[in-house]
């Protein structure tokens, strides 16, 4: 199990995020509040 990422915001779905991390682009699911939490694309 993985307990924290850090890295860039590539994508922002319904649901999910993918998160590059040193060129790994890691999906993760998440609920509805925690997206709008989240920096902007890229950022």
């Amino acid at each position: 199990m993985i307990a924290t990422l850090e890295g860039t915001l590539e994508y922002r779905g319904v649901d999910s995020v993918i998160i590059n991390v040193g060129g790994i682009g890691f999906q993760v699911h998440v609920p509805g509040s925690t997206l709008s939490q989240l920096g902007a694309i890229n950022d």
